[in-house]
């Protein structure tokens, strides 16, 4: 069973001095491990996402995308992006906590005695206001040892806790919330299991077992180690428990993972189905021409095809059945590929401009539609000079999937 756990909380170099493996070498591992998908949460920044998508894509794997938050009061919170809305609030949280100059509310957590870490680098960090406004399409994880939940437990036991748990559902309904599990097996952790599970259960919140994978294979290790001693400003033999207690913040098979949670299997299963709900990809970033407004009851198709007709018969000698099937057959190409929005936005530039005695002059291989002439874009009849209006567009063209959007120039007097 090679496709029974999804590790969704690994942690790639691009977390400055935390992560110890490239994306590449992630996917490449998580690949061989039989995982069918992988999630990389860096630190405040979706840098690896581009990496990711390239190598996953050679290794048969799924890209998913999402990143690690810092909080206002020093916490850690692990978003998973479900869709393109998610992706954009996800943006939205870390450029606005890069962007604006702040103050945080709390010291952060193992910060080295006599270093101010403001003379550093300026704290960057999101507010809880903040990650409400912008929850929409993303799915929330409770954390690792950074996180709200285990944060709390630490500082103010089980009832801080609940807060820091309350605080979260506040924000995201309990389909968007996942109470993250890890097993590293070091000190203290079944009592820590057992707290996080005693919380799900009595919030009605599913369980997420996570590999929190700090570098691809154990032999990653000691690059974790040396990054931890950068991050603190410290050496390998002065370090003591600031390295890692041992190898195990590794990506894991499924088989690995349902051995180390035989006693919640639910938690290991809930990887696969939550992997399901997050169908975003970058290739979802194409970009997409603006709307143009049309009114009630109508359509961008219908108004381009309006407009056209009405065009065609004062710009054609005469309405041909060769005239016609041309405008047909490139309207239905235009409309299949989604331009009817950019046709409408050129015409309506060249009738603006045409109005107020501004010329105005459609150029280059927009000559070689029949739709441009019509529209007044261009003054060339292609049908009469036996143009090719595959020549400017054709959906064979472009990459795969992807046909090459219409190159209309529009020539404007300088002065």
């Amino acid at each position: 069973m090679a496709d029974d756990y999804v590790e969704l909380h690994a942690s790639s170099a691009f977390s400055f001095l935390r992560g110890a493996s490239p994306p590449e070498q992630l996917a490449q591992e998580a690949a061989r491990l039989g995982l069918p998908a992988l999630a990389i949460l860096d630190r405040d920044g979706v840098y690896s996402a581009p990496r990711l998508y390239a190598s996953a894509r050679e290794a048969g794997l799924r890209p998913i995308v999402g990143a690690e938050l810092t909080m206002e009061d020093g916490s850690v919170v692990p978003l998973l992006v479900a869709n393109r809305r998610g992706y954009q609030n996800l943006c939205q949280l870390i450029s606005r906590a890069k962007l604006q100059p702040r103050e945080p509310a709390l010291e952060p957590e193992g910060q080295p005695p006599g270093v101010d870490h403001r003379a550093r680098k300026r704290p960057c960090f999101a507010t809880w206001t903040e990650l409400a406004r912008h929850a929409g399409g993303l799915i929330a994880l409770t954390g690792d040892e950074d996180g709200p939940l285990q944060r709390s437990w630490r500082k103010h036991g089980f009832a801080g806790t609940k807060t820091a748990l309350e605080q979260l559902t506040t924000i995201f309904s309990p389909e968007h919330l996942f109470v993250e599990v890890q097993r590293h097996r070091v000190r203290g952790e079944e009592t820590t299991l057992r707290m996080l599970a005693d919380l799900a259960a009595a919030h009605h919140l599913p369980l997420l077992a996570t590999g929190g994978a700090l570098h691809a294979t154990r032999a990653g290790r000691d690059v974790s180690d040396v990054f931890a001693c950068l991050r603190h400003h410290t050496t390998l033999d002065a370090a003591g428990r600031i390295l890692a207690p041992n190898a195990a913040r590794h990506l894991r098979s499924g088989r690995r993972m349902r051995e180390l949670f035989a006693d919640q299997p639910e938690a290991v299963a809930n990887t696969v189905r939550l992997a399901e709900r997050l169908e975003f990809t970058l290739a979802q970033l194409d970009y997409q021409f603006p709307d143009y407004p049309v009114g009630p009851g109508e359509s961008m198709a219908g108004v381009l095809r309006a407009r056209t007709l009405a065009g065609a018969r004062g710009r054609f000698p005469a309405m041909t059945e060769a005239v016609t099937m041309q405008l047909e057959r490139e309207l239905a190409l235009i409309i299949k590929l989604g331009f009817a929005g950019y046709f409408l936005i050129v015409w309506d530039i060249c009738d603006w401009c045409r109005a107020r005695g501004i010329l105005v002059q459609g150029r280059g291989s927009a000559a070689n539609s029949a739709v441009c002439f019509a529209l007044g874009i261009t003054a060339v009849d292609p049908i009469k000079q036996h143009l090719l209006f595959e020549r400017f567009l054709s959906e064979g063209r472009g990459k795969a999937g992807h046909p090459s959007w219409p190159d209309i120039d529009l020539d404007l007097p300088s002065g």
